[in-house]
């Protein structure tokens, strides 16, 4: 099958590495210079699932797993993932997540978001919502700098196990 440079070899650009795609752009060049497609894993999306698509080589992520997660009080953070309908949450005054600048951070308490759950609060889902998206947001805004800078290996390592744990 001829690849999109014309060579009818599917070899021949072996992976990794890879340059990854520079942002508005659908094709990315391999180290040797042959010009690849976009990688796009549909479905898929925990954070921790977002990093290793990366590290195997995945350009784009489609998934409704921020929105839909959140709608049912399960929030991302840098630390692992959160249930906010726990218990342990009831009089906790901190934010969501401590090292996130979304709005529903700057603004509400862990306590504040438990109560709107279990008060049954449409607010409560939004919040969640509008956090995880801003997550989801900023973490791929990480990797992308990361892969800039060439220190992606750095930024994978940090956050491998991390971002999958339960707090």
């Amino acid at each position: 099958r001829p690849t999109p440079t014309g060579a009818s070899s599917p070899s021949a650009c072996s992976m990794p590495p890879r340059i990854p795609l520079s942002h508005g752009s659908m094709t990315s060049r391999c180290a040797s210079g042959v010009l690849m497609a976009a990688i796009w894993l549909m479905g898929v999306g925990t954070p921790e699932n977002i990093l290793e698509g990366v590290y195997r080589g995945v350009d784009l992520f489609d998934c409704v797993m921020p929105a839909r997660n959140a709608r049912h009080a399960h929030v991302f953070t840098w630390s692992g993932h959160r249930n906010m309908l726990n218990q342990k949450y009831e009089y906790d005054p901190l934010p969501l997540d401590e090292a996130c600048d979304c709005p529903t951070c700057r603004r509400h308490s862990r306590a504040y978001i438990r109560h709107l759950f279990k008060a049954n609060e449409m607010l409560a889902m939004r919040l969640c919502v509008i956090h995880n998206l801003y997550f989801y947001n900023t973490l791929t805004e990480k990797i992308r700098e990361a892969l800039d800078n060439g220190t992606f290996e750095e930024f994978y390592q940090k956050y491998r196990g991390v971002l999958d744990r339960r707090i």
